[in-house]
């Protein structure tokens, strides 16, 4: 991808070096920092702004006084603000490592992306912010879904193909066992021809 001239209104905003926010804003995975231990302001970069469907440089974080309107789930559980990644890395001072979180808008657009988080400590083990990265696997976590309900749906057909197949031989069973006894039936002295 060519690279954009750098939008220094978050870098100015933050006295963040021009050199260091065009680093950050053009790192191949998103990249998301917040500024205080409570992730009230949150930076994202490029990618992390596109994942998120945020203006580049943009908020989007759920601790905030105006939270986007998205639902997250991990492991198909609403999260509340204080259960995102990046809230609890900041508030127990300790990394969240490959957490997989769905966000689920409004309009239905979903957006699947795994998170490992940081706190960034000063000297005496405070807590100044939080870094995060992230990845949108969307694709792939949608086309697993799609194999596994396939293969859910296989399974099933299988199943109740076997179940036809046992019921069909109980009843050939039967029937042979009614074609034998009309043979001897027809074999015995004094009974009629079929």
């Amino acid at each position: 991808m060519a690279r954009q001239p750098a939008d220094t209104g978050q870098a100015d905003a933050f006295n963040i070096p021009s050199k260091y926010w065009d680093i950050f804003n053009e790192s191949p995975g998103g990249v998301s920092i917040a500024t205080d231990p409570l992730c009230k302001k949150i930076l994202h970069n490029r990618k992390a702004s596109r994942m998120l469907r945020v203006s580049s440089g943009g908020d989007f974080f759920h601790s905030s006084v105006h939270p986007p309107k998205v639902t997250v789930y991990r492991n198909r559980t609403e999260l509340s603000a204080g259960e995102m990644p990046m809230q609890r890395s900041g508030r127990r001072k300790a990394d969240v490592l490959d957490e997989v979180l769905e966000f689920v808008r409004e309009d239905g657009h979903r957006m699947i992306s795994v998170w490992n988080t940081a706190p960034i400590l000063n000297g005496e083990g405070d807590a100044l912010g939080v870094l995060a990265v992230s990845e949108d696997i969307t694709d792939f976590v949608l086309q697993e879904r799609r194999m596994q309900a396939d293969k859910e749906f296989f399974e099933n057909l299988a199943a109740e193909r076997k179940e036809e197949q046992a019921k069909l031989r109980i009843e050939l069973e039967r029937l042979d066992r009614l074609n034998l006894i009309g043979t001897l039936d027809g074999a015995k002295p004094g009974a009629a021809p079929a």
